[in-house]
C-alpha cells in the first residue's frame, strides 16, 4: 500500500513539474524581448547566446540546438519590433498530460487580447523536447 502511494505521489508531482515547465517556456517565448533578449542583442549571432540562460534549463539539448538554428524567438521579437507592438502573456492553458499537450497562449498585444496555439512535449526529464505552432495571430 506504502509503495502505491509513493508511486502516486511521484506521478503527480511529475505531471505538475510538466505543467509548469511548459507554462514557463510558453511564457518566455511569446512574451515579446523577454528579459531584454532582443533589445541587448546586436545582431542574431549575440542573440543565440541568450537562449542558454533563457531557455537552457526548461528545454532538451536537441530542443535547444533547434531553437539556435531555426533562431524562432529572435525571428518572433524582430516581428514584434518591426510592427512596433509588445506582447505580454496572460494565459497559457494545456491540455492533454504526461509528455504531450497542446496549448493556446493568450497575449495581451498593445491592449488587445491575441491567441496562439500549439503543441508541446516533454521529455522523460521533464524538459521541453518538441514544440509546434500552429497557429499564430501576430504573423497574418
Amino acid at each position: 500500500m506504502v509503495l502505491v502511494l509513493c508511486a502516486f505521489l511521484m506521478v503527480c508531482c511529475a505531471a505538475q513539474t510538466n505543467t509548469d515547465t511548459a507554462e514557463e517556456f510558453l511564457t518566455n517565448y511569446y512574451t515579446s524581448d523577454y528579459e531584454g533578449r532582443y533589445s541587448s542583442a546586436s545582431d542574431a549571432q549575440a542573440y543565440g547566446e541568450t537562449y542558454d540562460a533563457i531557455f537552457g534549463a526548461l528545454v532538451s539539448e536537441d530542443m535547444l540546438e533547434s531553437l539556435k538554428a531555426n533562431r524562432t524567438p529572435y525571428k518572433y521579437d524582430k516581428l514584434c519590433a518591426e510592427k512596433g507592438v509588445e506582447t505580454v502573456v496572460k494565459e497559457v492553458a494545456l491540455e492533454g498530460g504526461g509528455e504531450t499537450y497542446t496549448y493556446t497562449v493568450t497575449v495581451d498585444l498593445n491592449g488587445e487580447s491575441v491567441d496562439f496555439s500549439g503543441q508541446i512535449e516533454l521529455d522523460r526529464d521533464g524538459k521541453v523536447s518538441y514544440f509546434h505552432e500552429i497557429s499564430n495571430s501576430l504573423a497574418e
